[in-house]
Formats: structure tokens, C-alpha cells, sequence
């Protein structure tokens, strides 16, 4: 057999996304909703623009133990925009 395929792929591998977002966020819950709805209008414009296959992204928020509504707002951006927001 040759050799073993990570779960995370290799920098060898062509990219599945041309644009990762990744957002820190660490007791955002006032700012986090507004900023990522204002940030996906413009993703999507550019997609629209660009075409899928020119352009695709992903965004993927961390947070690292808040203590107020955080996770709570960055999992609802999930569900309003699946795939495409990560947690």
C-alpha cells in the first residue's frame, strides 16, 4: 500500500477552499452576530461575482472559554449558514 491519508490532508493537496476566515472571539456575543452577517454579504457577493469555482471560503470561528453568549451566538451562525460557518 502507499502511504497513509491524513484526515486533515497535506499542504501537497490542492486547496478545497480558496479563502479560511478564522475568527477569534472571546466575549463577542454584542459584536460577533452583526460582524459575521455583514461579512457573509460580501462573501456571497464576491462568490456571485467571482463564480463558485473561482472563489469558495469558509469561516471558522474560535472561542476559547467565554464567559458570556459567545458560543451561543456563533452556533446560531452555524445554522443560518451551514458549511460555510464553522464553530
Amino acid at each position: 500500500g502507499g502511504p497513509t491519508r491524513s484526515a486533515f490532508g497535506t499542504i501537497f493537496e490542492d486547496p478545497t477552499v480558496k479563502l479560511s476566515l478564522i475568527v477569534p472571539a472571546y466575549n463577542e456575543e454584542a459584536r460577533l452576530d452583526t460582524m459575521l452577517d455583514e461579512t457573509m454579504e460580501y462573501l456571497h457577493e464576491r462568490r456571485a461575482r467571482q463564480g463558485p469555482a473561482e472563489f469558495s471560503f469558509e469561516i471558522i470561528i474560535v472561542d476559547d472559554g467565554s464567559s458570556d453568549s459567545t458560543a451561543e451566538v456563533a452556533l446560531n451562525a452555524c445554522r443560518r449558514y451551514p458549511g460555510e460557518i464553522k464553530l
